[in-house]
């Protein structure tokens, strides 16, 4: 269970946000909801993506692992460079550093200093202990509430009383959106129409005036597991970012 509370760490992590505001401002659907096409909701949401020029961020943010071993909670610094790194530091009772991450786009390196461990493998590897998305690129976005559908697919579009609901042509992922903000509000990702990976986006704050998620929840109901990260305070493309790592004589486990 230490191990899966490391690897969760991978998933939360110049102009200051300083502390969030608690509410974003109301957002109203466009008068021409619910008639927009799947090619239409598409191009807005990458234009709203786009628009918000986002290449790093710092977090102060809160972390809830639920498994079937256990749960629990950390508080949890994240600081992630879109282009190369994600960095994380982990907090126990009496704000103690139990834990700190580095992962690259192809390595990944885990200090377990309460047990003195180092544990050192792939993003592919990691994979198989975490739900949603293990690239750091993708968790990037996920962790800002960026995701998206992908043009130029065969995205089928339906409506409910305030969201959208995009489904690929087999049926493997759906995305929920809202058209108030174009952002996605749900993904849902399917293999042999088993649910392996759901992600949602809830308490969207203004910020920089972007209008990003505050808490993030990422499931996979195949394996009962579920991280929540709930940022406390975010900085956006920070003018510099540092991520030490030292782990010392620490015994080095490599993951297979």
């Amino acid at each position: 269970m230490r191990l899966l509370l490391a690897f969760a760490l991978l998933f939360v992590a110049g102009c200051s946000s300083g502390p969030l505001v608690r509410d974003a401002p109301d957002l109203t659907a466009p008068a021409d909801f619910p008639n927009h096409t799947a090619e239409q909701i598409v191009f807005l949401m990458e234009t709203v993506a786009e628009r918000d020029s986002l290449v790093a961020f710092s977090s102060q943010a809160k972390v809830e692992v639920r498994s079937p071993e256990r749960d629990a909670e950390l508080s949890a610094t994240i600081r992630h460079r879109a282009a190369d790194t994600l960095w994380a530091s982990a907090r126990g009772p009496f704000s103690i550093e139990v834990a700190r991450a580095r992962a690259t786009p192809d390595s990944v390196f885990l200090h377990d200093k309460f047990n003195g461990r180092l544990y050192v493998g792939s993003m592919e590897t990691v994979s198989q202990f975490l739900p949603g998305p293990v690239d750091t690129a993708a968790l990037f976005d996920t962790m800002l509430g960026r995701i998206r559908p992908a043009s130029g697919e065969g995205w089928s579009v339906q409506s409910d009383s305030s969201y959208y609901i995009l489904t690929d042509e087999g049926g493997n992922e759906v995305f929920t959106v809202d058209p108030a903000s174009w952002r996605t509000v749900r993904y849902e990702g399917f293999i042999a129409e088993q649910l392996i990976d759901e992600r949602s986006f809830s308490a969207f704050d203004l910020i920089d005036g972007r209008v990003l998620p505050r808490r993030v929840v990422l499931r996979n109901p195949a394996e009962a597991t579920q991280v929540t990260v709930e940022h406390r305070s975010l900085t956006l493309n920070p003018s510099a970012l540092e991520f030490p790592f030292s782990p010392g004589d620490a015994e080095i486990i490599p993951l297979d």
